[in-house]
């Protein structure tokens, strides 16, 4: 059994991910956190989250606080990094300390390293879509 958090779980690519992931491992832990801005729609989760298949967290990736505080309770071995607007992960690269407003009109601030809880955890990130891995 596996504790797995999913970034951007209401999203179109992290909705079919929960489900997916729910059905081919019933036993692993998931919790599945989201800003729900203009493209998260949590209504196919809504089940899931029913009958307590998953833990849902309306919230936001960048407060540290939240993000911390989750991975101190859950102790993640797994976390697939699905948040992002199609914007951010270009961000990441360049060396400013904010970026421009997202479409919401929030600025958006970098992206910092947590310490992960678990030092082996396996964290997936898609960025534009694009499915990579990578070991810790």
């Amino acid at each position: 059994m596996q504790s797995v958090l999913i970034t951007g779980g209401a999203g179109f690519i992290g909705q079919n991910l929960v489900h997916a992931w729910r059905r081919a491992r019933p036993d692993d832990r998931l919790t599945v956190i989201d800003a729900m801005t203009y493209a998260a729609n949590v209504r196919s989760l809504q089940p899931l989250i029913a009958d307590g298949s998953i833990a849902f967290v309306k919230g936001d990736i960048r407060d540290a606080q939240l993000v911390r505080r989750l991975f101190e309770e859950h102790r993640f071995d797994r976390v697939a990094h699905l948040a992002a607007e199609s914007h951010v992960m270009r961000f990441t690269a360049r060396s400013s300390s904010t970026m421009p407003p997202s479409p919401n009109r929030r600025p958006i601030a970098p992206i910092r390293p947590m310490p992960p809880a678990r030092p082996r955890a396996t964290i997936w990130s898609v960025p534009s879509s694009r499915p990579t891995g990578c070991r810790r």
